[in-house]
């Protein structure tokens, strides 16, 4: 049986936890997470512990050698029939970075969770902006329709807005597109970008938004010259002519 070391760790355990994952409390600590974290790490711990244990009040003596993967899987099995996909992968994550810190310590001859199942992390799609957030972000661009400020310039901006929208660009996809990228087709046109990874994608866009980006582009020859395209080469540049989508600093 492990002696229980009272710490102020657990002082706020409602279940008395064993000497060795005390040890594995102090070791996170001093990586300073937050206390939401911690929180964390005492409820996935408690909440196999028990079903280890088999009563809350054994799993002070629960001893490292009786972590394997015969007792840790029905263990899991009996949590996963009563908790959330996202609830066992945070726990099964608890669990992975004791037993890595068991082993580690030389507490443990091996760390049994890789062998422990656990649910796959779906595949989330981007989030779309709200039509209401759209409509009031191209209304307030379209409001500098017509100004003489040199600062304002509509059609880059809705040309940003509406690539990023209907090509599904991020941020840096659009930062580091170049006026090369794009090849019209009869229809519409295709997009070449370099994505995440140096991943290259080749994406389709409507004829819409190849003639709001060929307004743009006018617009861009008649504030700069037509060398602008060649000069500056990024698709979107700031106001001042400098690469980029920012003000200037």
């Amino acid at each position: 049986m492990e002696d229980v070391v009272p710490s102020e760790l657990q002082a706020e355990a409602a279940v008395a936890h064993p000497s060795w994952f005390v040890d594995f409390l102090a070791d996170r600590a001093v990586r300073k997470p937050s206390p939401h974290t911690i929180k964390a790490y005492r409820q996935d711990f408690e909440a196999i512990a028990v079903l280890l244990a088999h009563t809350p009040d054994a799993v002070a003596h629960l001893r490292v050698d009786e972590l394997t993967k015969d007792n840790l899987r029905p263990a899991f099995a009996t949590y996963a029939g009563t908790h959330s996909p996202a609830s066992i992968r945070r726990c099964w994550s608890t669990w992975n970075t004791l037993c890595a810190f068991l082993f580690t310590a030389e507490l443990l001859e091996a760390n049994p969770m890789p062998l422990i199942g656990r649910p796959k992390v779906p595949k989330s799609l981007p989030k779309s902006y709200p039509a209401h957030a759209v409509t009031e972000l191209v209304t307030a661009i379209d409001a500098d329709q017509g100004s003489t400020r040199p600062s304002d310039w509509p059609e880059r901006d809705r040309a940003i807005v509406f690539t990023s929208l209907l090509a599904g660009l991020r941020a840096e996809e659009l930062l580091n597109a170049n006026v090369g990228d794009i090849r019209r087709t009869d229809d519409g046109g295709v997009l070449h970008v370099r994505g995440k990874g140096n991943k290259d994608r080749r994406i389709p866009v409507a004829r819409d938004l190849i003639i709001l980006i060929d307004d743009y582009l006018q617009t861009r020859s008649i504030r700069f010259g037509s060398i602008s395209l060649t000069v500056f080469p990024a698709f979107f540049i700031s106001r001042f002519r400098l690469p980029g989508i920012g003000r200037r600093r």
